[in-house]
């Protein structure tokens, strides 16, 4: 007959296959009836991270749920209190008519919070262990499994819903130091809420205790790669090769602009790397923690330049000024190149919230 270990072993397999995870601990397992009950915490890519277009090495720690019968055979699985949609413990099917808390951020006082909007009910707070968790009630017809993947694929619904969840917690930040959560993090209930705030009290503490008095600041350079490359064929090799161009005969003219093109392509690989690692360098020395985040596509960015630089700051809020004014100075600096920057802030920490493994 199987026994706990057995069970264990088998949990761990399960969700190493189907959440294409490395490794998966197990933290609790008992009897359940004939089966087993394990629950096991994994470390799993951010989706609201990947969502946002950033940097996709950042995780979530989750604690998932694994149903097993006596013959070791999966029954239900689910992923516990924190959930990116409107999965519970042990597989239970959230009803569509029943109301969900959706969870926005984590303050340590209680919140003045504003009216609500249109698609949410005025949000409120749930109080444990001094921390403050601001929520609204949602309905499950819009945020259970099933109605939540569908509306993930209209992205003019996922736009505006994005657009809101970050609103909600930039109000809170006008008046308190905040942990934000990704979007469409849900509960069944303020007690499966309530055990997330015990669980990770301690963690969410010192978060924020790192948090206050600073502000996260994002910085993106693009640039115009046709004016770019028109400032760097003023270089002296390329005029020599342009001369020996017009002299050239056909055969040999062919050569020359082909290595031309080369050449360029070599100056203007160096002197982006250049500007993108020397602006990063200056602006660093003006923030208390970093991050390089990946580059976003033309589809994403809505522009016709080219991202070389997509960076997140945390600014001690004394120092804000002062790191606008750099930016401004670097955009002076590097304008006639092709190369334009821009700066925007401040914004819900999200990047400098360390819940696992693979942050800064």
């Amino acid at each position: 007959m199987p026994d706990i270990e057995d069970a264990g072993k088998a949990a761990v397999e399960f969700l190493k296959k189907n959440l294409k995870i490395k490794e998966a601990k197990v933290v609790k397992a008992t009897k359940a009836g004939l089966g087993w009950e394990i629950e096991a915490e994994v470390y799993e890519e951010s989706s609201f991270m990947k969502s946002l277009g950033l940097a996709t090495k950042v995780q979530d720690r989750n604690l998932y749920v694994v149903k097993l019968d006596d013959g070791l055979e999966v029954v239900s699985y689910g992923r516990k209190g924190l959930m990116p949609a409107s999965e519970y413990a042990g597989g239970v099917e959230m009803e569509s008519e029943k109301e969900l808390l959706y969870l926005y951020c984590v303050v340590d006082q209680a919140p003045d919070l504003k009216e609500g909007r249109d698609w949410f009910d005025k949000p409120f707070f749930v109080q444990h262990q001094g921390l403050y968790a601001v929520v609204s009630r949602v309905s499950g017809s819009t945020f259970d499994e099933e109605n939540l993947k569908k509306n993930l694929g209209d992205l003019e619904w996922v736009k505006i819903h994005v657009i809101t969840h970050e609103q909600v917690i930039e109000d809170v930040m006008e008046r308190a130091c905040v942990v934000p959560f990704k979007f469409a993090t849900l509960f069944k209930s303020e007690d499966s809420l309530k055990s997330m705030l015990a669980e990770r009290a301690g963690m969410l503490k010192e978060t924020l205790r790192r948090l206050q008095g600073h502000e996260e600041w994002g910085v993106k350079i693009y640039c115009d790669m046709s004016r770019l490359r028109a400032w760097l064929a003023q270089n002296a090799e390329i005029l020599k090769i342009d001369s020996e161009i017009g002299s050239a005969a056909p055969g040999r003219s062919f050569i020359l602009r082909k290595k031309k093109e080369a050449r360029l392509d070599t100056f203007t690989t160096a002197k982006l790397n250049e500007c993108g690692q020397a602006s990063f360098d200056r602006l660093k020395t003006l923030s208390a923690r970093t991050r390089i985040n990946k580059l976003l596509p033309e589809e994403v960015t809505e522009r016709k330049e080219d991202m070389i630089l997509n960076a997140a700051f945390l600014i001690d809020k004394n120092k804000v000024k002062t790191f606008i004014e750099t930016v401004g100075q670097l955009k002076a600096q590097q304008e006639s190149n092709g190369l334009s920057f821009d700066c925007t802030g401040p914004w819900p920490p999200f990047n400098f919230c360390d819940f696992s493994e693979g942050t800064n």
